[in-house]
């Protein structure tokens, strides 16, 4: 598998979980929506961005955003349709300067860091 580029992410969600009312979270699925995910979404369903601004805005192609926002569209749609709880992980804290970036080391693991 090819290394993951950087990708530039710098939106912090205020919420870590959104659930069904009245549901204890004991009793719920967890979805979990990575950082990415939460970028992709907000850049192109709340900032109007195609595609292929949102891919530039993140430093990664438009087939790369493409497959990342059908991956986050499918998990929303599934937790609100099946009663499931939607944990945003947001390990990605970035200040909104428009600089962080999330660095994606050989391994998949996930690393924050900001230049």
């Amino acid at each position: 598998m090819r290394p993951r580029k950087c990708r530039k992410l710098c939106f912090c969600p205020k919420a870590s979980f959104y659930k069904p009312v009245g549901i204890p979270m004991r009793e719920l699925r967890e979805i979990a929506l990575d950082p990415d995910e939460i970028e992709v979404i907000k850049l192109i369903d709340v900032d109007g961005l195609d595609q292929t601004g949102a891919g530039k805005k993140l430093g990664v192609s438009r087939i790369t955003i493409q497959r990342i926002y059908k991956s986050a569209r499918g998990k929303i749609a599934t937790a609100i349709t099946e009663g499931q709880a939607l944990r945003l992980n947001d390990q990605v804290r970035g200040c909104g300067c428009g600089l962080c970036e999330v660095k994606y080391p050989k391994g998949g693991e996930q690393n924050a860091n900001a230049r």
